[in-house]
């Protein structure tokens, strides 16, 4: 027991040294899941620090030793001083401020015991920071430019998503049912909690989306009827204790899905009242800061809000997002009739939908976003790039110093997710498989 509690503290000091600014409780939570999985192989740690380490920006060198690190920790006794967990100072770092504070000495007692709840208080803390960045540090044009676009989008103020609204488009193209609920009211419930209202195989859905090795955990949720409200009301002991029959590996491997599972589900069973809290990553931070002040900005902040677009189809010659604005703005030209301000062009390539590109009505029609309905390396379907850069010039796809920026499925508005019925996706973004029924009745139903 006193080689088990030494192995626990030193667990803690290594995962402070890699993992620097992590709060304590999701550190103590990190330390109690390695403490858990001391006969679990190197694959099997992989798989439970792999998402941590991609959401923190880990670089993948500092990754390796970490899991080194825990390997020797593992095997022999620690031979390297350690402190106590409460009396840690974080150090001052770009991730201890989107964290937040440390907590105090109560909270940082290394227990683990409410370490899923502060990383979904966390993950709320630092939505809320990317609200403030969005309302704050991106507050509108200079006051010498010229103005972006139409008078309704010059408001520099981010609205709560269900102070929106919209009305309806003539001649629309017909869309499948799940999208006229959308825009028949049920765009009030995209920004609340969907956890608790998802059914077993929905549940099910999630896990086997969280590894290659889910299959196990996927089919055992459907067999019991573990539908969200039970998952998050009986936890990871109850999955763990489903269990059952597995060979040593797979029940390593099944535990990890299953705490991952949790993870999220907590994560994410939050309340949220604009899309800028979703904005919380560091890389979408960055983002935002790039296009404060820009001209840019309010065109964002408007394809961020609630909107019924009028959605178009187009199959051109490239499938290239320049070459296909190329040809879309000689076929609208100057086509500004009508109360529309927002278009969808839906891009086909061999029968599928490829692309949307979002576009803005100014002078012109603006292509501001665009999301891929394709896995583009670790980017998922459904994934969304911005093609302009903050002065405003038209990009394939924008970057902070070089790298590509990928929103997810998770934090753009439904209606870029929409496409006519009768189509299909490339690849179908998983965000739509989870939709409530309750809301958005079968979301494969035309």
């Amino acid at each position: 027991q006193n080689l088990r509690a030494l192995h626990s503290v030193a667990t803690m000091q290594l995962l402070r040294d890699v993992l620097q600014g992590l709060d304590e409780p999701t550190l103590a939570y990190l330390a109690r899941a390695v403490d858990e999985m001391q006969d679990a192989d190197d694959e099997a740690m992989a798989e439970l620090f792999g998402p941590f380490c991609d959401d923190l920006g880990v670089a993948a060198c500092a990754k390796q030793r970490l899991l080194e690190g825990l390997a020797v920790v593992k095997e022999s006794p620690p031979r390297f001083a350690v402190h106590a967990v409460s009396s840690v100072i974080l150090p001052s770092c770009a991730l201890r401020d989107l964290l937040g504070d440390p907590p105090s000495d109560t909270d940082a007692s290394g227990d683990g015991t409410d370490a899923v709840a502060e990383v979904a208080r966390a993950r709320r803390a630092s939505g809320k920071r990317a609200a403030r960045c969005t309302a704050g540090a991106m507050g509108g044009v200079d006051q010498g430019s010229e103005p972006a676009g139409p008078a309704e989008l010059e408001d520099d103020e981010d609205q709560p998503w269900l102070s929106g609204s919209f009305g309806v488009v003539e001649d629309q193209m017909q869309l499948p049912s799940w999208a006229k609920r959308l825009f028949a009211g049920a765009w009030r419930e995209e920004l609340r909690a969907w956890p608790r209202r998802w059914s077993s195989c929905q549940v099910a859905l999630l896990a086997a989306s969280l590894s290659p090795k889910a299959a196990k955990v996927a089919a055992m949720i459907e067999s019991n009827s573990i539908d969200g409200c039970m998952c998050l009301a009986s936890g990871l002991d109850m999955l763990v204790e489903k269990l059952s029959g597995l060979r040593r590996a797979d029940l390593d491997a099944s535990k990890v899905v299953c705490r991952r599972l949790v993870e999220w589900m907590h994560a994410f069973d939050v309340d949220c009242s604009m899309y800028s809290e979703l904005l919380s990553h560091p890389n979408e931070l960055t983002m935002l800061r790039s296009f404060s002040g820009t001209l840019v900005e309010p065109l964002l902040r408007r394809v961020l809000r609630p909107a019924h677009p009028r959605y178009v189809v187009v199959e051109p010659r490239e499938a290239k997002v320049k070459p296909v604005d190329a040809e879309l703005q000689q076929l609208w030209g100057s086509d500004l009739d009508g109360s529309e301000d927002i278009r969808v062009a839906v891009v086909l390539r061999d029968g599928l939908v490829q692309t949307s590109l979002i576009y803005v009505r100014q002078s012109t029609w603006w292509l501001v976003a665009s999301v891929d309905f394709a896995h583009h390396g670790e980017a998922a379907p459904g994934h969304w790039h911005i093609n302009r850069t903050p002065s405003g010039d038209r990009v394939e796809h924008w970057g902070p110093r070089g790298a590509v920026f990928h929103g997810t499925c998770w934090n753009c508005p439904l209606w870029w997710l929409v496409i006519p019925a009768g189509l299909e996706y490339a690849s179908r973004p998983l965000r739509l498989d989870l939709l409530p029924t309750d809301a958005f009745g079968d979301a494969d139903a035309h």
